[in-house]
């Protein structure tokens, strides 16, 4: 029970009847502290990046329980000092190691009856922390030729991550971008084609971080949308006069091309080809008397898509019409008969309906109207006398 340090120890002998009593000489006696041992462990080994490990320094000896301080070293660095517990151990928690080996250790500082001591080397080993890449769109679906923001953002178990993204199209690199400090990188695109696209993010990772890839967003664009404006070159027009109907397409991104189908209500009238400014005509002059609904339909084509004109009312006129009175001869005699032939004249052929012969206002005969637009009527016993004859044409549909 002699205390740690030194002592000056003496003898003292009393003596007896025959001997005299005497000192022995000072004794110094030294009592040193208790050689003691440091076992370090630590909670988690290898551990990722930013997680928490717990290293525990159990400090023993052969006397009384070690009391005081332990430091625990990555290498020569201090990493913290923790005092011991009641049964000789400190701990100390953290989770700031970077990636890699690190030479760890824990000296104890001793008491007064305990030395001091060191822990043998802890190799512990960091690895790099797992990530995770979401990957978004600004817009899903987008109307080509639109442009349409990326965005990819790498969650992991520590803060800002480093390194950068590619942004992919199937196996294709769209382009890449850094990482900001909240862990996003985001690229704008424009002028991705017609159709599905099966859109990655690729992340590089860093020193502390593991690489890792999103889930496929499939991006759909689609042909871009048209409108299509119907003119006619003439409104009303007369039946059978040639019509010039124009059809022009127009869109947000590329010139469209294809062809335009022009209808009467749901009758096909005929089809033309764009041309270099996106315009396509049909001239024709079959339509007949009356109010047409018609219509431009534009088929679209691999950038642009289907589009109708609204209605436009073609209104087609009847025909006007000439007509001449020729008699076969003149004068007659009172007994000779006469022919009277009405000509026909239209702003279109082949025109219907008949023609009334008159002499003044009584009605001599109606006669049809042939395929080369006469009619003629032969008339015999006209009185004696001048005779107003004239021909009424009674028109048809068109005229």
């Amino acid at each position: 029970g002699l205390g740690v340090g030194d002592h000056d120890l003496t003898a003292t002998y009393s003596g007896d009847l025959q001997t005299r009593g005497s000192t022995s000489a000072t004794l110094v006696e030294m009592v040193t502290p208790v050689a003691t041992a440091v076992a370090l462990t630590s909670s988690a080994d290898p551990s990722v990046v930013g997680t928490n490990v717990t290293l525990t320094a159990t400090v023993t000896g052969a006397g009384a329980t070690p009391t005081g301080t332990v430091t625990f070293l990555d290498g020569t660095t201090a990493l913290g000092t923790a005092s011991l517990d009641v049964s000789g151990a400190a701990t100390l928690t953290l989770s700031s190691l970077g990636v890699g080996d690190h030479s760890l250790g824990a000296g104890y500082g001793g008491d007064s009856l305990n030395a001091p001591s060191q822990a043998p080397t802890l190799t512990e080993t960091i690895t790099q922390a797992a990530s995770q890449v979401s990957l978004t769109s600004s817009a899903n679906p987008v109307d080509y030729p639109a442009s349409v923001t990326l965005t990819a953002t790498v969650t992991t178990n520590h803060s800002g991550p480093g390194g950068s993204v590619a942004f992919l199209d199937g196996t294709t690199t769209l382009g890449t971008a850094g990482l900001d400090a909240n862990g996003e990188a985001s690229l704008t695109l424009t002028g991705l084609g017609v159709g599905d696209h099966d859109l990655t993010a690729a992340y590089s990772g860093d020193a502390q971080t593991l690489s890792s890839g999103s889930a496929t967003l499939v991006e759909t664009v689609q042909p871009a949308v048209t409108a299509v404006s119907l003119t006619s070159s003439e409104n009303p027009a007369p039946v059978g006069v040639a019509i010039t109907l124009t059809a022009t397409v127009t869109g947000a991104g590329a010139t469209p091309t294809g062809t335009v189908t022009f209808l009467d209500g749901t009758t096909t009238l005929g089809t033309a080809a764009l041309d270099s400014s996106g315009q396509a005509g049909l001239t024709l002059s079959s339509l007949g008397v009356g109010d047409h609904s018609l219509g431009a339909s534009y088929a679209g084509d691999a950038l642009n898509a289907f589009s109708q004109a609204p209605t436009l009312i073609q209104t087609i006129s009847p025909a006007s019409s000439a007509l001449t009175l020729d008699s076969s001869a003149n004068p007659i005699t009172y007994v000779e008969p006469v022919t009277l032939t009405a000509a026909l004249a239209t702003s279109h052929g082949g025109a219907g309906g008949g023609v009334t012969f008159l002499d003044g206002t009584t009605t001599l005969g109606t006669v049809t109207v042939d395929a080369g637009g006469r009619a003629s009527l032969t008339v015999a016993g006209l009185g004696v006398g001048d005779h107003d004859l004239t021909a009424t044409y009674s028109g048809d549909l068109r005229s």
